[in-house]
């Protein structure tokens, strides 16, 4: 009764902001106005900062609107102005902005108006988990619904491989145009790394010297109640002293969980051996600043590894994993060395050799048709200012 009745209200809801939609085209678009949805309006940062970024900078009088979900108190740069995400404003920011960018899919209600330019930037580059009608269920016809609508309304999604934009075409059954020119975010890996080493060790009071291994697994829903031993069982204090024997230095774990948990409690529960840094604003920022990698089913790997990490797949849980979200990559078939066990992953790190690991990597770059440029901001962001005149 009580779902039925949710239902009935939430269906209640997307009339009524259709409704808006179609009621605030009496206002005219502002060509000067770009709106962005990342996160759903959860975080500042991701691809969509590196473009927000880019463009003031080519053209400081475009106006950047920012969705903010409620409890969210990210800090967005002055030019930027934030509008809730449950607001009858958001959706005339919505209908009066020239270009759209978003992250995710669309609401089911959203309609876009002639003239009007929408960018799908999904957050992952090569992204181990599967998406679009691959990850969603016939049965759940709203959140088809919503993929559908995206793909329609896009004008352009942001690739940085020929095996990227493959997805698109089938997860997503996107016919438009697809812009191959990296990850915006991937952007900031080609810059100096000792600023952001710095940075990041005065923020959590360590010594310059120290070495940092972060550890970043996805997202698992419907986990945040259970205690962390009961998800993952990383031993943090022991890979620490495992990559003393290989490397050298002294260790310290970051821990940092998906995007989705941020705000949430269990984005702040203590991790006995290493540092929760979930709420650390900037992923790029802490991958710079590290020296070595390790997840499971995460793109953050692949990021890591364009920053010249050494990376290692710890996967516990592999094939309940795959049997319930499924990947769109047989673990094997990756440049990184996997274990399933504290054991093996201690074998991993310690026979871990350079050359090697360097060559499969460049191996696996040309056979997904890999792209990065260090520019990819500045080619979306002239795009949009294209789009803007």
């Amino acid at each position: 009764m009580k779902k039925k009745l949710h239902d009935i209200m939430y269906r209640c809801y997307e009339m009524g902001m259709a409704f808006l939609f179609i009621v605030f085209r009496i206002f005219p678009i502002k060509k000067n106005k770009v709106f962005v949805n990342c996160f759903g309006g959860k975080k500042y940062g991701d691809n969509c900062q590196f473009i927000a970024e880019e463009l003031h900078r080519l053209d400081p009088e475009i106006k950047i609107i920012w969705v903010r979900e409620k409890g969210y108190d990210f800090v967005v740069p002055p030019y930027i102005q934030c509008v809730k995400r449950l607001s009858v404003r958001r959706i005339y920011e919505y209908v009066t902005s020239k270009v759209w960018i978003a992250t995710h899919y669309l609401e089911n209600y959203v309609k876009k108006r002639k003239g009007q330019y929408f960018i799908q930037v999904w957050h992952a580059g090569l992204g181990m988990k599967k998406i679009g009608y691959d990850a969603v269920a016939e049965t759940n016809v709203s959140r088809r619904g919503r993929i559908a609508l995206s793909s329609e309304l896009a004008d352009l999604m942001i690739s940085n491989s020929d095996y990227r934009s493959e997805i698109y075409r089938n997860a997503f059954g996107y016919q438009g145009e697809i812009l191959k020119c990296g990850m915006p975010k991937s952007d900031v890996f080609f810059a100096d790394k000792n600023g952001f080493r710095k940075e990041v060790r005065e923020h959590y009071g360590l010594d310059k010297d120290a070495k940092i291994l972060l550890y970043a697994p996805t997202y698992r829903s419907g986990r945040e109640s259970m205690t962390l031993d009961e998800i993952f069982d990383l031993d943090y204090s022991r890979a620490a002293e495992t990559l003393k024997k290989k490397f050298g230095g002294n260790w310290v774990v970051f821990v940092r969980w998906h995007p989705k948990t941020i705000g949430t409690a269990f984005a702040s529960k203590e991790i006995k051996g290493g540092l929760n840094v979930t709420e650390y604003p900037d992923m790029q920022t802490l991958l710079l600043a590290c020296d070595a990698f390790i997840s499971d089913y995460s793109s953050g790997i692949f990021e890591a590894r364009f920053s010249g990490l050494p990376c290692f797949l710890y996967a516990r849980d592999r094939k309940e994993y795959e049997d319930k979200w499924g990947l769109n990559y047989r673990l094997e078939e990756l440049p990184f060395p996997l274990a399933e066990t504290n054991d093996e992953l201690e074998q991993k790190i310690l026979s871990f050799d350079k050359a090697p690991d360097d060559r499969v990597w460049e191996e696996f770059r040309e056979q997904a048709g890999l792209v990065e440029t260090g520019h990819a901001s500045r080619d979306v962001a002239e795009l949009i200012l294209i789009y803007c005149k």
